[in-house]
């Protein structure tokens, strides 16, 4: 009889200096903070670490990645979403913001740090200390909306074949 596989999450980011390539930036369902019942939708940034990888469970070499939440609300200085593209696109203002197609940034190079915090249950996370568009990285500040579908296959980040 087949043993069913056991998810081992992948291991964290080492905290330092890492080149980040944005994968994905997909919308998730989420509960609300500090509530039982109440859900919202967030974002999901999965950048994958350039030419850093670690030996999953089955042997196999898999990139480090990092991961960052933020709500989909740009403009307000505390929001992480603002704190974020603010870096992704210096000079970004809220009416680019508010057309940008997040699957331009998508395949693009970022120069990050990394650093290792602990929540209050004590458990260690990977947070971004900083992040920059690499040198000679073309990033659109402006860009045609688009409806974003998590389901379509060509949203994976990866460039078309």
């Amino acid at each position: 009889m087949p043993t069913p596989d056991v998810f081992t999450p992948p291991p964290l980011i080492p905290p330092g200096e890492h080149v980040l390539i944005l994968r994905e930036v997909k919308p998730q369902e989420v509960k609300k903070y500090q509530s039982e019942t109440e859900k919202e939708v967030k974002w999901l940034w999965r950048f994958e670490a350039q030419g850093e990888t670690y030996t999953d469970a089955k042997g196999e070499e898999q990139p480090y990645e990092f991961v960052q939440w933020t709500k989909i609300t740009y403009g307000p200085p505390k929001a992480n979403l603002t704190k974020l593209l603010d870096q992704l696109i210096p000079g970004i203002d809220e009416q680019s913001a508010a057309i940008l197609d997040t699957d331009d940034l998508c395949g693009r190079r970022f120069k990050a740090i990394i650093r290792h915090e602990k929540n209050e249950k004590k458990e260690v996370y990977a947070t971004l200390a900083v992040i920059s568009p690499m040198k000679g990285a073309k990033i659109p500040a402006r860009a045609k909306p688009k409806d974003f579908d998590p389901d379509d296959e060509d949203m994976t980040g990866k460039p078309p074949a």
